[in-house]
């Protein structure tokens, strides 16, 4: 791995990112075993499910909205960078990884076959594509259509991040103010979202296999 790259030092960002969100669990996890449970349970959910399945997990925990949105951006942070990062590398031949290879070449022929339309609108269609909760949408997929058409790499990141942190904060509010409203119809309607969530989310994974 070429230090220099702009790929690598990328990818050192983000493990780095995920060390310290490791290490602050584990701190949380001595004097708060359940708070810790929970907070790994929103990245993983969001790491399953996405930017909803995280906040809705968040919330019906009863965690407090500053803390959801923030482990869920800074998550979604951390795996951009990271899966991004790789997926540089294995375009460029520099390294492959097995287990993200399939994922890689989902992205790949979904991206020809709408090459066309993201070619002609951009950055503003990378924008939009990340904002909007889609079939095969999101962060990382964006940044890896952005490199895909050629948007530079700092751009490319600063843009999906930009659009992640305006639609998974927008999405915090309407997600807290519904699980609010089902918490007082019933403590455990609200966990009634994240089902749906992630049925839809294996649905989905289903077709794009």
């Amino acid at each position: 791995m070429d230090l220099n790259k702009i790929e690598s030092k990328l990818l050192l960002m983000g493990l780095s990112l995920l060390l310290v969100l490791l290490g602050s669990l584990g701190v949380v996890a001595l004097f708060d075993i359940e708070l810790a449970s929970k907070l790994l349970g929103i990245a993983i959910t969001n790491l399953i499910v996405g930017r909803m399945g995280g906040l809705s997990f968040g919330f019906a925990s009863g965690i407090d909205f500053s803390v959801v949105l923030f482990v869920n951006l800074y998550f979604e942070v951390l795996l951009v960078l990271i899966v991004y990062s790789l997926f540089v590398m294995s375009w460029e031949n520099a390294v492959k990884f097995k287990r993200l290879e399939h994922f890689f070449d989902v992205v790949k022929a979904f991206v020809a076959k709408h090459h066309d339309k993201f070619d002609k609108y951009g950055t503003y269609g990378i924008f939009f594509f990340v904002f909007f909760p889609l079939f095969m949408s999101g962060p990382v997929v964006g940044a890896i259509i952005g490199f895909i058409i050629g948007i530079r790499h700092i751009k490319n990141i600063f843009i999906v991040l930009s659009s992640t942190f305006i639609a998974t904060t927008l999405w915090a509010l309407f997600l807290n103010e519904i699980v609010t409203i089902l918490n007082n119809l019933n403590q455990y309607a609200s966990w009634g979202i994240l089902i749906v969530l992630i049925i839809v989310a294996l649905i989905a994974r289903k077709r794009k296999k």
